[in-house]
């Protein structure tokens, strides 16, 4: 995911002389700086050059009024069980079509929106019976860019409002790992923090300034009102939720702060020293518990998923029918979701 583009930063000897020291930060920190720019250019550029095809496929299932289109990442189109089927078999007035698709960061799921739902000629947009919802759930392979992960997402519920399109979005679930470097010290506080912006954006908590940073346009840096259909129009909670591991153990609070204090990004990015280390040793209380675990940290299993339609469904329009009691009566099988005691 987009996180494994961060550069690793303290391996360096700590008995260097301050002047070298220096340089060493200095440059590690412009390479750092620059291959971020690289990667948020690269993402867009791919996603504008992407030949995303028009999408063909159609809604069959007259008898279900409310048409529900998937978009996201990996964790969305998970194939033993996801958390679009769970909520197909919960709630009797809907018919879900998947869309997402694996290794996709925001600017790419934004297109293939358009392409795939927006202008396939068989989605009946205009239909008076039909009722059209966008099931987000997705970012994490852009979350690198907090900021240019919420800027795609919210011009994508956009173009949906403006179709009259509803949006249901599920935030990114819990993740993360002691036993990956990505995750050890500081660098994991880094990821947590990113994830946490675009999961509170999704909540409506942050002020669109904030949200956006450098992506605000000129003349709206000061506006921290959403303009119309930039938030959706339910936002699920999953990150701090069932499947969040809040009773792990939390790790050494001191040997971060002594890590904070020995780097000059790390003072940067977080002045408050002590309180960046009491956070960064409560990270793995934000991970995803192991039995929720399918192949690795990021991904949920058919439990997980589970869970997610469970989460979902509390909070699901009236119109979607939905009757969350039954999620526990279906299991993942070979050949699909099946009643445990039909």
């Amino acid at each position: 995911v987009g996180g494994a583009h961060c550069l690793q930063l303290n391996g360096y000897d700590v008995q260097t002389n301050r002047e070298t020291m220096g340089e060493v930060l200095s440059n590690s920190r412009v390479w750092f700086l620059g291959i971020i720019a690289l990667l948020i250019f690269a993402d867009v550029a791919v996603a504008n050059k992407t030949k995303e095809p028009i999408g063909r496929w159609r809604y069959k299932d007259d008898t279900r009024p409310v048409k529900v289109v998937v978009m996201g990442g990996s964790v969305a189109h998970w194939g033993q069980g996801n958390f679009g089927l769970f909520l197909s078999k919960a709630c009797r007035n809907t018919e879900i079509k998947n869309r997402a698709k694996t290794g996709y960061g925001a600017p790419k799921l934004k297109l293939r929106f358009r392409r795939q739902f927006l202008q396939n000629p068989r989605v009946k947009l205009s239909d008076p019976d039909r009722e059209y919802w966008l099931l987000f759930q997705g970012g994490l392979n852009s979350i690198y860019s907090p900021e240019m992960t919420i800027k795609f997402i919210s011009e994508m519920f956009v173009l949906a409002n403006k179709n009259n399109v509803r949006v249901l979005a599920l935030s990114l679930t819990p993740w993360g790992s002691k036993s990956s470097s990505k995750w050890k010290g500081l660098e994991g506080l880094e990821r947590h923090d990113n994830t946490r912006k675009v999961v509170s954006y999704l909540m409506g908590e942050l002020p669109r300034n904030t949200a956006l940073g450098t992506y605000v346009k000129p003349g709206q840096k000061e506006q921290t009102d959403w303009e119309p259909g930039e938030l959706p129009d339910i936002g699920i909670n999953l990150f701090d939720g069932p499947l969040r591991h809040a009773d792990a153990e939390v790790r050494d609070k001191n040997r971060l702060l002594r890590a904070l204090k020995r780097s000059k990004r790390w003072r940067k990015r977080y002045p408050n020293l002590k309180e960046a280390a009491e956070r960064a040793a409560a990270v793995p209380q934000w991970f995803m518990r192991k039995e929720y675990h399918a192949f690795d940290h990021i991904h949920p299993n058919t439990d997980g998923h589970r869970i997610m339609a469970k989460e979902t469904c509390k909070k699901a329009p009236e119109s979607w029918g939905c009757d969350c009691a039954i999620l526990d009566d279906w299991t993942w099988t070979r050949n699909g979701l099946a009643k445990l005691n039909p």
